[in-house]
């Protein structure tokens, strides 16, 4: 196992492009990421919360590999105004419409239609969000 510091802080566009840079160049593993992102909303924001957004904008940088799968999800169980923790994403998630849903922030419709929201309902616990990767034989 692969651990990194608290270190998931800032705009989710641009922890997505870390994260995909990390996952380009990832051993077999998992990797986690803790913090609390941060996203800029649009003036009138679809369905969806920061790691729902973080989780589909992450999908475009691991986009066609099979051997990566990122969990972003908030511990407490919800993110945004939503019912979902935030979203399980692969490397068949990312279509080219999925930026206009980002744009709007509209990342829980998207993953919804796709299968790829994770809920879990309230835990009662809000320690940080969390990105876990594994990658799988490289």
């Amino acid at each position: 196992m692969r651990l990194n510091e608290e270190s998931l802080y800032g705009d989710v566009f641009d922890l997505a492009l870390v994260i995909g840079e990390r996952m380009r160049l990832a051993k077999s593993g998992v990797y986690i990421w803790g913090g609390e992102p941060t996203v800029v909303l649009p003036e009138n924001p679809g369905r969806g919360g920061r790691n729902q957004s973080l989780a589909l904008a992450a999908s475009e940088w691991i986009s066609g590999r099979d051997n990566v799968l990122l969990l972003v999800a908030g511990t407490d169980g919800t993110d945004g105004p939503t019912t979902a923790a935030g979203g399980l994403v692969d490397g068949n998630t990312w279509h080219e419409d999925a930026r206009q849903f980002l744009q709007n922030a509209d990342a829980g419709r998207y993953l919804e239609q796709h299968d790829s929201l994770f809920v879990t309902g309230p835990t009662n616990t809000n320690v940080m969000d969390l990105v876990i990767a594994i990658v799988s034989g490289t």
